[in-house]
């Protein structure tokens, strides 16, 4: 990967392009054929990941630029936001939505919860065969 004293080599930043270029690409590819371009982008993140090639030089510097984009698209994605919209469906349509993210989000911590921290053992596999996560007793 290369020393200390230069955490990155040649190979990590030829290997770093080919990645953004691949990305761009499958973006152009997918919007031209009618999908986002986040579609390509992901479905380049797969192939060039962890799960298939594995060309990642430096996964959790390249996790940061993932959590980047991803408040960059959450920020697009409230920017976008039509008030109008919003005055149309009026204060129940707000309130439906809310009360549907957390419902899903209380059921999910829920399940994240049991699933976790319930059985203290090393081995999960063991603890599945037995009971499934969510009975506490």
């Amino acid at each position: 990967m290369g020393s200390p004293s230069h955490p990155f080599t040649f190979d990590d930043l030829y290997k770093t392009i080919i990645i953004m270029i691949s990305f761009w690409s499958l973006g152009k590819l997918t919007s031209k054929c009618g999908l986002p371009a986040l579609c390509g982008e992901i479905i380049s993140g797969i192939i060039v990941g962890p799960h298939l090639l594995d060309w990642a030089p430096k996964p959790d510097s390249l996790m940061m630029f993932g959590e980047l984009g991803l408040m960059l698209l959450f920020l697009e994605a409230g920017l976008d936001i039509d008030m109008e919209m919003i005055r149309l469906v009026g204060k129940r349509g707000v309130l439906l939505s809310v009360l549907a993210s957390t419902i899903s989000l209380t059921v999910g911590t829920f399940f994240s919860y049991c699933w976790i921290f319930h059985e203290s053992s090393p081995s999960r596999l063991g603890s599945l065969s037995r009971r499934p996560p969510w009975v506490l007793a």
